[in-house]
């Protein structure tokens, strides 16, 4: 039978596996876990805005559009006191970045992650997360900071 071909009717489309990423897009800043860095290493013994500062200098040096997502209690970790995500983004004082932050009980992660899904962003963040399965799909970017100079890792 050379030359007959068969034909079938495509499969109803459905996204099974997130994007991949593309060549300077948007990257997503797991906010709340970057300030943490400092913390997280024992270099310090609180949350530390600098090290977010750096890892969206570096990303907007690379040519990326930066997202920052935070979760609600962010504020508190930082200023140890709540405020608006407006009064956040002045303090973060990154105008090119855009900040977010979840509703007051929720946590950044899911949001982050579906976001990451659907568009095919590279998330920044050493968050492994681990109860979020579909995350390991996903390209990651890690890194450290010392002294609130960040570095970052090539996405994986």
């Amino acid at each position: 039978m050379a030359g007959h071909r068969l034909h079938r009717q495509p499969a109803p489309w459905r996204r099974t596996e997130p994007r991949p990423p593309r060549a300077h897009a948007t990257v997503l800043v797991d906010g709340s876990n970057v300030v943490m860095w400092e913390k997280n290493s024992g270099l310090t013994d609180k949350a530390q805005l600098a090290t977010l500062q750096s890892v969206i200098d570096l990303l907007l040096a690379e040519g990326r559009a930066v997202k920052v997502i935070f979760d609600a209690n962010i504020a508190y970790k930082l200023f140890g006191r709540g405020m608006s995500v407006e009064e956040l983004t002045r303090r973060i004082a990154r105008p090119a970045a855009d900040v977010e932050m979840t509703a007051k009980g929720q946590i950044a992660d899911a949001w982050l992650i579906d976001s990451a899904f659907t568009t095919g962003a590279t998330i920044v963040s050493n968050d492994l997360y681990r109860d979020h399965p579909r995350a390991r799909f996903l390209s990651m970017r890690r890194g450290f900071s010392h002294g609130g100079v960040a570095e970052l890792l090539p996405p994986r």
